[in-house]
């Protein structure tokens, strides 16, 4: 029996870590096609970097667009750090 704890803490484990990965993922608020303002955006090819950002998440961000209310950058992948900076990769201006 003893054999057992081991591989039922292992599973456990995993267990924990897929919950807490989900939740983290459905917290991170973003939905697709979601527009996120910055005061300064900046293009350097297809990457994209706004700072000072009307935003509250944190984390990866995917199908977004990135505006400073004069020049929009529509987003294919990106990672927000809450009111920071937002980076975008894969962008185009829209």
């Amino acid at each position: 029996m003893n054999r057992l704890l081991p591989a039922a803490a292992a599973l456990a484990a995993a267990a924990l870590c897929l919950t807490v990965t989900g939740a983290a993922a459905a917290d991170s608020g973003h939905r697709a096609g979601e527009s996120i303002t910055c005061a300064v955006v900046g293009a350097e090819g297809s990457n994209v970097l706004g700072s000072d950002c009307q935003n509250d998440r944190w984390g990866p961000l995917s199908d977004f667009v990135l505006t400073d209310g004069t020049n929009s950058y529509s987003c294919q992948s990106g990672w927000a750090e809450g009111a920071l900076w937002v980076n975008g990769q894969n962008c185009r201006q829209a």
